[in-house]
């Protein structure tokens, strides 16, 4: 039946296969009391976390752009709140200040941008 819709070549049909058998895994956390804990925290708190996401892209927007004028290092202003943002959401507490942060006005503003990383998490 499979080579009749689809060519001999084709690995469409056991793509789909294995997909269908990963949904049958996630289909097994309903019998798993702390999936369904889980599951319902992440629903319950969503709009949170949207919130914080919000404010983190916001934050790294300003930041990025105030280190993409005052740092010679960040060609442009993408780079530099992708840099930003990177810095923000890694789990790490220090920054490579010696490497891409060398004026004391982005040193200024990499530690408001790290404090405001210490208090959001």
């Amino acid at each position: 039946v499979a080579g009749t819709l689809l060519p001999a070549s084709s690995t469409s049909f056991l793509r789909v296969v294995r997909i269908f058998r990963i949904l049958r895994i996630l289909k097994t956390g309903r019998y798993l009391q702390i999936l369904q804990v889980l599951g319902n925290v992440i629903a319950n708190s969503g709009r949170s976390m949207v919130v914080l996401m919000l404010f983190i892209t916001i934050v790294a927007l300003v930041a990025g752009v105030l280190l993409s004028h005052v740092e010679s290092e960040f060609d442009n202003i993408p780079i530099a709140v992708y840099w930003t943002f990177a810095q923000l959401i890694s789990m790490k507490n220090t920054a490579l200040v010696g490497e891409h942060v060398e004026s004391v006005f982005g040193i200024v503003i990499l530690a408001v941008v790290l404090s405001l990383k210490g208090v959001l998490w």
